[in-house]
């Protein structure tokens, strides 16, 4: 029963996001049945809000904070929600910086950027198992 009530609770800030179908969106974040992504790898886990929220509010900035753009991200790649933070998408999100990127009032000036994993994500929804360089 607690199960059911995590899942309940998940499905609720999902549907806060806007959504379609946040019970398949767990289902696969979470390898309920679903196991195209995570190749039998995945254990059926039980949903943890705490964590679902640690999951979006690290993954909003990376869209810049639009959740259109968040809400897209996880339609297309609903896996991201089963991601962990700290191992998995944090490495792979990777900053970059004093480089000569171009000419300002003050000469050349160093521009530092945050590779963007949710763009990342949307286009090659095979990558957060792999630590991709983030150049371009």
């Amino acid at each position: 029963m607690a199960a059911a009530a995590a899942f309940a609770e998940c499905e609720a800030e999902l549907q806060a996001l806007g959504l379609d179908s946040p019970a398949l969106t767990l289902r696969k974040a979470h390898g309920w049945g679903f196991q195209g992504y995570w190749r039998k790898s995945k254990e059926e886990e039980v949903p943890d809000v705490g964590l679902l929220r640690e999951r979006l509010a690290f993954l909003a900035p990376l869209v810049l904070d639009d959740p259109q753009a968040l809400r897209d991200l996880v339609a297309k790649f609903p896996e991201a929600l089963g991601l962990d933070v700290a191992t998995v998408m944090q490495p792979n999100v990777v900053r970059r910086g004093g480089e000569r990127v171009g000419r300002g009032p003050g000469g050349w000036e160093p521009r530092k950027r945050v590779c963007s994993l949710g763009a990342l994500l949307t286009r090659h929804a095979g990558v957060p198992g792999a630590h991709v360089p983030a150049e371009r």
